[in-house]
């Protein structure tokens, strides 16, 4: 080991190899501290802040970490923990970390471009580089850390006093094992194909370029599958870290773009623009393509993603023409409980069903023996699964279910609707213990990969976490959670969606009254129905409903756009008025869906839109992780200064909004975890001021505002009738005198 020349710093000895070095390749104002491996020895090692766990000393002014890996290797650090100071200017102005991670050679000068620059207080970051090279290097300001916390920050807490520095780990994985499967188009650098029937395997992996660390600036990548007869190609997005934020994808620079066809004319299934975990789309026919695009200043590492070529299930094992007993029998698939008789749901054919858009576009399902009541202890699940871009659409026509009161042993409840948020991830299963959840599991059965995934998952989720219990209560129609007590006791359906590769339940639904129509957020959705008594009840039937496999998520009007995932166009050469509506109204729209309506009038024209009924789950100002919400602009991809986004419930009276001019956007998003009734609008367009009285659409759906508004009106109301009534008996005395 070489010893430095100027100040001597504690760095930790349980590395691979440790070497402080001077070279021509390095800022020659640099210190550097370099790890590599020696052959043979662990890949994997410590590095922390000089003198650590003391804080550094101050004065640093370039200390470089260099790390170098293995041949066809790349370096991966992990930030255990980063504890900086936080400069109000900039992290420039103070303590920082800057690192280098796409470096085709050792070493680092002033006009190296850097991919990161970190202060301030971070957790478990990771990052990789793009060869075998990375670097980190580390500056410490000369002013006291007293006074430099002091003069960025007011009142600073005791604990920012005491320690700061950074500690971490870092290990070398083989390249390989990030290389995409598919073959690589000549004259580009990452363009691929994967055909079926020729050079690639049936099954394999995918990546953004550079992955796992950050991808280049200005990159422009195309995947191109084809799989074979009888064949279609699923994928898996297994981790896709973008751009972090909540807005809409057209005001984003980076995005995913996923064909059902062979080239980028074809329909639009979907569009990735942030972070998304286990995210799987089917295509409809044997082509697929994947755009990738990214021209954003803070890239993120994109994507890791799966592919199989699958081939095409019509029949789902199911002959209706053998007696069904023996079927299943023969089959093995007969389950006893433990009074020894069979399981109802392994008995009657139309449980646990598998439904696909290849044997048709749309059927009915019922429970067993539908409308004779059905068996006791019924148990079905029913799967659906579309491709490309269809949705399922579910209607329940006849809702007749057995619902017993715990206390008084009658049927009682009817559930008109589900609440309007649920928090499905921290509710209870209020069944008597009867249950397990199948989402749950012992964690010693987890592979490292599912418990990082888990960590994703929960570090997205963030905010939202903390704060849903208050909006749910702020905003739920049954006052929280009233759902899932009034159905414990009770058979029920239970809907599930899929969020980040995991069921998602949707609602929990009993009693004598249809729930709400229902679309999924993908292609597949899980219906359950559960009977929990032990006797049949001689008056119920059971329930009877329709699905269907709709590519225009329920919305009638407007001209779908084939480049978009969901987007409807409205000219006023083709119509001069109509309604629009969220997606599935009047049921409830679906999660995680992004939906645009764009209005064109003729020259001279403009459009007027009027808001009947609003129920948009979200409280003002709609800006946080939770809220879905509608917005509003004058402007294709750019957000309006106008108009504020809308979201809360139906307004006390209706709304409207004009345009300013021949263009006007109305957007709807929501996210993956609540849900509501959506909105229902009439569009006009005219070239007369004022058609319809226009309103500050600012406050228009603010849920306190509505209320402060509904306590002034209520207020006027009442002071014109004691006025009233004041006048009358003014009138009436004088008469009588």
């Amino acid at each position: 080991m070489i010893a430095p020349s100027g100040p001597a710093y504690l760095l930790p000895t349980s590395i691979i190899l440790l070497t402080f070095v001077t070279s021509s390749a390095i800022n020659p104002g640099c210190q550097c501290v370099q790890y590599s491996s020696i052959p043979g020895d662990r890949e994997w090692g410590l590095f922390t802040s000089p003198d650590y766990p003391s804080s550094y000393q101050r004065g640093i002014r370039c200390l470089l970490f260099s790390f170098q890996a293995p041949k066809d290797h790349i370096v991966q650090i992990t930030f255990q923990l980063i504890k900086l100071p936080q400069p109000r200017n900039g992290c420039h102005a103070g303590d920082y970390l800057k690192l280098f991670l796409h470096l085709e050679e050792e070493g680092v000068n002033e006009r190296t471009p850097w991919n990161s620059l970190i202060c301030g207080d971070h957790k478990n970051q990771t990052f990789s580089s793009a060869s075998r090279h990375l670097i980190l290097q580390f500056h410490s300001s000369s002013i006291p850390f007293d006074e430099l916390i002091s003069k960025h920050h007011h009142n600073p807490p005791l604990s920012a006093l005491t320690t700061f520095g950074f500690h971490g780990r870092f290990r070398f994985l083989n390249a390989s094992q990030f290389e995409s499967n598919g073959r690589l188009v000549p004259g580009t650098k990452c363009d691929y194909r994967f055909l079926s029937e020729n050079f690639t395997s049936p099954e394999g992996k995918f990546f953004s370029p550079l992955h796992p660390s950050v991808y280049p600036h200005n990159t422009m990548c195309a995947y191109h599958f084809t799989a074979g007869l009888e064949e279609r190609v699923k994928i898996v997005f297994e981790s896709v870290i973008l751009q972090p934020g909540k807005y809409s994808c057209l005001n984003k620079t980076d995005l995913i773009r996923i064909f059902d066809g062979p080239t980028t004319f074809s329909p639009v299934i979907s569009v990735i623009c942030n972070e998304v975990m286990d995210y799987e789309v089917i295509s409809s026919g044997r082509d697929l393509f994947i755009e990738f695009i990214a021209n954003s200043g803070s890239p993120g590492t994109g994507f890791r993603a799966r592919y199989q070529f699958a081939k095409i299930v019509v029949d789902n094992g199911f002959d209706p023409l053998e007696n069904f007993k023996q079927y299943f029998a023969n089959k093995g698939l007969i389950r006893y409980g433990e009074d020894g008789l069979p399981q109802a749901s392994t008995l009657v054919p139309q449980c646990n069903q598998v439904i696909t858009s290849d044997r048709g576009r749309n059927g009915s399902f019922s429970t067993p023996n539908f409308p004779n009541p059905y068996p006791p202890k019924a148990h079905c699940r029913f799967e659906f699964i579309g491709h490309g871009r269809e949705r399922v659409h579910i209607i329940f026509v006849d809702f007749d279910l057995f619902h017993k009161d715990k206390d008084k042993g009658k049927m009682n409840f009817n559930l008109l609707e589900p609440p309007l948020l649920k928090d499905d991830e921290e509710e209870e299963e209020l069944d008597g213990g009867e249950d397990i959840d199948d989402n749950e599991g012992l964690i010693g059965d987890k592979t490292q990969q599912e418990l990082e995934r888990k960590a994703g998952k929960r570090r997205r989720k963030g905010k939202m976490q903390q704060d849903s219990e208050k909006i749910f209560k702020l905003l739920s129609k049954d006052g929280g959670g009233n759902a899932e007590r009034k159905c414990a006791y009770a058979d029920s359906i239970a809907a599930f969606v899929y969020v980040d590769g995991e069921e998602r339940k949707l609602l929990r639904h009993c009693g004598t009254h249809p729930p709400p129509n229902l679309m999924s957020n993908g292609h597949r959705m899980t219906v359950e129905f559960r009977a929990r008594a032990t006797t049949t009840a001689p008056s119920v039937r059971g329930f009877y409903a329709q699905y269907f496999f709709v590519d225009n998520l329920g919305v009638a009007s407007g001209r779908q756009l084939a480049n978009y995932p969901c987007a409807f166009i409205f000219n006023s050469s083709e119509m001069r008025n109509g309604s629009v509506s969220s997606p599935n109204y009047p049921g409830l729209y679906p999660r995680d869906t992004e939906c645009h309506y764009f209005f064109h009038a003729m020259r001279g024209d403009h459009v007027e839109i009027y808001f009947d009924h609003f129920e948009v789950v979200g409280i003002p100002s709609c800006e946080e992780d939770w809220d879905d919400y509608v917005e509003l602009s004058n402007h294709m991809p750019m957000e309006d200064p106008h108009y504020r986004r809308m979201c809360g419930r139906e307004p006390l009276r209706p709304q409207s909004v004009r345009s300013d001019g021949q263009f006007f956007r109305l957007s709807f998003k929501s996210n993956d975890r609540y849900d509501g009734f959506g909105f229902h609008a009439h569009f006009q367009f005219t070239d007369k001021i004022n058609q319809i009285p226009a309103v500050n659409v600012n406050s228009a759906c603010s849920f306190f505002a509505l209320e402060k508004r509904m306590k002034s009106d209520l207020t006027q109301l009442l002071v014109l009738l004691v006025s009233y009534i004041s006048l009358h008996q003014i009138i009436i005395k004088t008469l009588y005198l």
